[in-house]
């Protein structure tokens, strides 16, 4: 089986819809993608809701999983609690950088543990940036 980690998805046009994405995985030979919105989009819970409508209309194909940006921290707790109880996503992604959240910083720590009560993996942004260093994640 081959799952693709890290797919994006939206409502507002800044990424590819599901369908396309679908069609991307078909042509690829891809079983399964994990998909995620924008973390800090005009509308995070109407976002989260579009990648629940997403899986639910793929199930066998799509696994959602919520961005959050730590910095939020009652929001982004709140949003993650109803997209793992509610929807059904399977784990969170963090952009350290894209959020400007230091990955140990006590909003991102507290948002890991609330993630570790759920078993869910976390997916990080890393890369060559600060705050995305392999060795800061």
């Amino acid at each position: 089986m081959i799952i693709d980690s890290h797919t994006h998805v939206d409502k507002f046009g800044w990424y590819d819809p599901p369908e396309t994405i679908i069609g991307l995985m078909d042509e690829a030979a891809i079983d399964k993608s994990i998909i995620m919105t924008y973390g800090d989009a005009p509308d995070v819970e109407g976002s989260i809701e579009y990648i629940a409508e997403a899986v639910d209309k793929y199930p066998d194909r799509l696994i959602g999983y919520a961005r959050m940006n730590p910095a939020r921290r009652d929001e982004a707790q709140r949003l993650f609690e109803k997209a793992m109880e509610e929807y059904g996503f399977m784990g969170l992604k963090l952009h350290p950088v894209g959020n400007l959240c230091h990955p140990a910083g006590r909003e991102t720590i507290e948002l890991l543990h609330l993630a570790g009560r759920y078993h869910a993996p976390v997916l990080f942004h890393c890369g060559d940036e600060e705050l995305t260093l392999p060795l800061q994640v």
